[in-house]
């Protein structure tokens, strides 16, 4: 969804909830967050005036600033698996579950290609295997891929939450940094 809000600078409601929520959960300020979308958005054409009137407001409310002031959390997996299929041109849910396995196997073998660890390994076999396994079980897909990208193991069986995911990867790479 990141990346897709990057290159188009535009999702659709469930995305930028979803994406929002994350975002929310991993430590960004609502200031942070609101500046992020105005910016991505003013990119596609949006004005100050019609960001304010038209998506500010959401992420006010999301941080429980507007409406009924309650402070949402971020989904888990199992809530973000529940999710409605995406129709044509949303960017939202489990990208196991959402993709093809095509373009599953295509944006793994990006990460392999990216990941330091991985370099020197032939990892197309592998990025077939995740896919595959992403389409009936990818919360076990999205551990197997983290243990895969990541010199220190997923400590439980499957992820089970984004937010969780995210944490454990981003210590992980500041203790790199610290050697």
């Amino acid at each position: 969804m990141y990346k897709k809000l990057k290159t188009s600078h535009k999702l659709f409601y469930t995305g930028r909830l979803q994406l929002g929520l994350f975002l929310k959960g991993i430590g960004l300020t609502m200031n942070e967050s609101l500046k992020l979308w105005r910016d991505e958005f003013s990119k596609f054409g949006i004005t100050l005036d019609q960001f304010d009137r038209q998506y500010a407001y959401n992420i006010r409310y999301n941080y429980g600033k507007e409406g009924s002031c309650r402070n949402f959390s971020p989904y888990s997996c199992m809530g973000i698996i529940r999710m409605p299929l995406p129709a044509t041109g949303q960017t939202h849910g489990c990208p196991f579950m959402q993709m093809s396995k095509k373009e599953c196997k295509t944006i793994l073998e990006s990460m392999f290609r990216d990941s330091k660890k991985n370099q020197r390994v032939a990892y197309q076999d592998k990025c077939e295997a995740l896919a595959e396994k992403g389409q009936k079980h990818p919360q076990i897909a999205c551990t197997l891929l983290y243990n895969e990208l990541h010199d220190q193991k997923y400590e439980d069986a499957a992820v089970r939450h984004p937010c969780e995911y995210f944490n454990f990867s981003e210590e992980e790479f500041k203790l790199k940094d610290a050697k």
